[in-house]
């Protein structure tokens, strides 16, 4: 048993002091099971190929931006989601940036603290002109398995401070371009919420820094012609480069009057996944401010992994390999991890 990778054992029926060491083997066991999977070098069983593939570092690390032309399309929860599938499915180091100058919520829909955010980092940034892969990772909220999360503005009124508006804007961009590389530098992969608002150098400047950008749409089309509309001026003006950006088509439903074809054809750009109509699913994962794909197996979970798939191929296995994918039930270790929030 022991060969086998038993930590011991207790023989039936239960006596007092069987039980008392049972407590004591389980309490080792959980230890031992979260030591394991905060390393690095944790790898679920997978086939052979695909573990090698992740031992070998044989995928390639990726900043990701995360964007809509409007609000209110579900973007931050592509990212908060797309972060969790590599960060703690995947457990690759994956770090999720709420790059929002509107004002952003990635902290609201984590249940996280906002006291360590973006703007204490921008202010030490701006009082040093400089910026230390320490300063940054102080300023990082740990939140479960291999994801870190940097707070957004937590009031909307900060995002107009000298840290970010100085010198019309300018400390704020040269502010990014220094934290897009050190993030690329220190974690596998960075996912960035971005706001809106491209008049805003902060935005464009993580747009530019992006291996990926990842335009979230719904399937109504006022809102895709307004997209199709920016996207243009993104390409032919600010001239950002076209083949680095993919369509994830969120809440679709094929009763909505408009085809997932018929999307494509309007913005001129490759889908990469498709977020179907979850009805009041991702609401209430939203109140209850933990990841859809870390609480349900769902139709909309099954879509997020498709998307974080594509960035980190072996995902999928993992997905199917941890009894996430057409599995409704976790094992007795999966929910004494959950309950320690591990």
């Amino acid at each position: 048993m022991s060969a086998a990778g038993a930590l011991g054992h207790v023989q039936l029926p239960l006596t007092e002091e069987s039980t008392r060491r049972l407590v004591g083997i389980i309490h080792t066991a959980i230890q031992k099971a979260l030591q394991e999977r905060a390393s690095p070098s944790y790898i679920p069983q997978l086939a052979p190929g695909a573990a090698r593939v992740i031992a070998t570092q044989g995928w390639q690390r990726a900043t990701v931006v995360v964007w809509a032309a409007k609000g209110g399309v579900g973007k931050t929860t592509v990212a908060g989601n797309i972060a969790a599938l590599l960060g703690v499915v995947g457990n690759r180091k994956t770090a999720l940036v709420n790059l929002n100058m509107a004002g952003g919520n990635v902290h609201i829909h984590l249940g996280l603290r906002p006291e360590k955010n973006i703007f204490s980092l921008a202010s030490l940034y701006e009082f040093r002109k400089s910026m230390k892969a320490g300063d940054v990772q102080a300023h990082m909220v740990p939140y479960r398995g291999n994801l870190w999360v940097l707070v957004g503005v937590p009031r909307q009124h900060m995002a107009g401070a000298s840290c970010f508006m100085g010198e019309e804007g300018e400390v704020g961009k040269r502010f990014t371009i220094a934290l897009m590389d050190l993030l690329r530098q220190m974690f596998d992969f960075v996912i960035v919420d971005l706001g809106q608002d491209l008049n805003h150098k902060m935005h464009l400047a993580a747009l530019r820094a992006a291996d990926l950008v990842l335009v979230v749409v719904n399937p109504e089309m006022a809102g895709l012609l307004d997209t199709h509309e920016v996207l243009e001026a993104l390409f032919e003006h600010v001239q950002l480069d076209k083949s680095r950006f993919r369509l994830v088509v969120n809440r679709f439903h094929p009763d909505a009057g408009i085809s997932r074809k018929e999307i494509v054809q309007v913005l001129g750009l490759p889908e990469i996944g498709v977020v179907p109509e979850a009805g009041t699913l991702v609401t209430a994962s939203l109140n209850a401010r933990r990841p859809l794909v870390l609480a349900h197996n769902s139709p909309v979970s099954d879509g997020l992994a498709q998307v974080a798939s594509s960035i980190f191929p072996p995902l999928a296995q993992i997905w199917k390999q941890k009894g996430i994918l057409g599995r409704g039930r976790k094992g007795l270790l999966d929910r004494v991890l959950d309950a320690l929030g591990a």
